[in-house]
């Protein structure tokens, strides 16, 4: 075993202990006498005894079905989404748009919807055949108050460029939805409401607002989760 002097040891101390991890102990010596031993560290690890949690743990035969365990979710529904239930174009995309949200509406679970009456006004606008027929399938849902605080909200959004300047429209939707902490913000508005490249920047800001942040999504990504 190597022995070294204690200046040797202070001088060089870096270089020592390098060898020492490799293996190699050494002997620190003061005056001609031994004095300490620097040897290599070994860390102490417990062998793994298989079924030393037995009895210990149950899962229910029916843990992965839906109780009422599973807390609710509060969604709020933007204006696409009765717009898309009664889509009437024909191409691949919009029919397909069309049977999602039908899917997942009828196979929802007991969550909490809500709505606004910008919802209720946008609906209301142009002539469409089936306008009626989208007003009445919100016909129910309860209607989120528009509090004094939604048009700071408003304000904020657009003026960071986080929703287009239209204090009616998409922005007045995601000031409502954070608001009123809704979990999801159910839309078809990919380009200015869910859109990925979207999220991070409304987090932010909604975070400096101390608001609630809800996922934006679509009918078609709620209706995976439920499958």
């Amino acid at each position: 075993m190597k022995i070294i002097n204690m200046h040797e040891a202070k001088t060089h101390l870096s270089r020592i202990v390098e060898e020492v991890r490799k293996g190699e102990p050494v002997i620190i010596g003061k005056s001609g006498k031994p004095m300490a031993i620097l040897s290599p560290y070994i860390e102490e690890t417990k062998s793994r005894k298989p079924g030393s949690m037995k009895g210990k743990i149950w899962i229910s035969d029916d843990f992965d079905a839906d109780n009422d365990l599973i807390a609710d979710k509060r969604i709020y529904i933007e204006t696409s989404v009765p717009s898309f239930y009664y889509e009437r174009r024909e191409s691949p995309e919009m029919i397909a748009r069309r049977e999602w949200t039908r899917q997942w509406w009828k196979t929802r679970r007991g969550d909490e919807l809500v709505t606004s009456d910008a919802v209720f006004y946008e609906l209301d606008q142009g002539d469409y055949p089936s306008k009626q027929d989208a007003l009445e399938l919100l016909a129910g849902i309860p209607v989120v108050e528009v509090a004094d605080e939604i048009t700071d909200i408003v304000k904020t959004h657009t003026e960071h460029h986080v929703m287009p300047a239209d204090p009616l429209g998409d922005a007045l939707h995601l000031a409502l939805a954070s608001f009123h902490k809704c979990d999801f913000l159910l839309t078809w508005n990919c380009q200015n409401l869910a859109n990925p490249n979207k999220f991070a920047h409304i987090r932010i800001i909604n975070s400096l607002l101390g608001l609630f942040v809800p996922e934006l999504v679509t009918p078609y990504q709620l209706l995976e989760e439920t499958r």
